[in-house]
């Protein structure tokens, strides 16, 4: 603090003051709120340092909707959604003989959850495909698991090639690496025979050996 004094016709004139002053209660001060709520219906709650006699003042937007420690919002779906809260502690300075103002602010979006609605029903409901196999040797056994699906709807393939239908597919195998697939397939028709949709799995599993002949052994990856 500087002072300078004047003494003019026997009177004490104060020329010049400053002063400054850190307000300990706004410089260390915090604020935010938390959001709680089910559905579109938020209820937004302050939290601060600041102690004393507080203001509160809530905006939406832009817009200012209340006041108070708390304040409820209703999300909109098509947004924005931006929440402002700002903070005001007033406090009287005894040293300056004047009113401090300490002024926080802290914006936030609300937050908003939903369960993703089922998939909407169609050909492939109930439907799915997966493949498990047993080893003897260098033969496999591989075998379909297949709800929904009718032993017929299945289809085996290596690679490229047909091997044929069912449930299981049974093979012996030569030295390299073959690709065994399963494909299920099921077509829907209408009254007069015509097809209307069709639904399709596939799984695939990657075959291995090592070796040929009667001692070969083999690894089976599921794919």
């Amino acid at each position: 603090m500087k002072l300078k004094l004047l003494l003019l016709s026997g009177l004490l004139y104060l020329s010049s003051l400053s002063y400054s002053q850190t307000i300990p209660n706004c410089t260390f001060g915090s604020v935010s709120f938390t959001q709680s709520g089910a559905g579109l219906t938020k209820t937004c709650t302050a939290n601060t340092t600041l102690w004393g006699s507080l203001s509160y003042t809530w905006k939406y937007n832009g817009t200012t909707v209340g006041s108070g420690a708390t304040q409820n919002f209703t999300y909109s779906t098509t947004g924005p959604n931006m929440v402002c809260l700002n903070v005001v502690k007033i406090s009287w300075d005894s040293l300056r003989m004047a009113w401090d103002t300490c002024q926080l602010n802290y914006c936030d979006t609300l937050t908003h959850s939903t369960t993703p609605p089922p998939p909407p029903s169609g050909p492939c409901t109930g439907k799915s495909l997966t493949v498990s196999h047993t080893t003897s040797g260098a033969s496999a056994t591989f075998t379909a698991n297949h709800p929904g699906y009718s032993s017929s709807n299945i289809s085996w393939y290596n690679g490229s090639t047909f091997l044929g239908n069912g449930t299981t597919y049974t093979s012996s195998f030569a030295a390299g690496t073959h690709i065994i697939c399963a494909k299920a397939f099921l077509s829907i028709y209408d009254s007069s025979g015509l097809t209307i949709d069709s639904c399709i799995h596939n799984f695939c599993d990657t075959v291995y050996i090592t070796s040929g002949g009667p001692c070969s052994s083999f690894i089976v990856d599921a794919g």
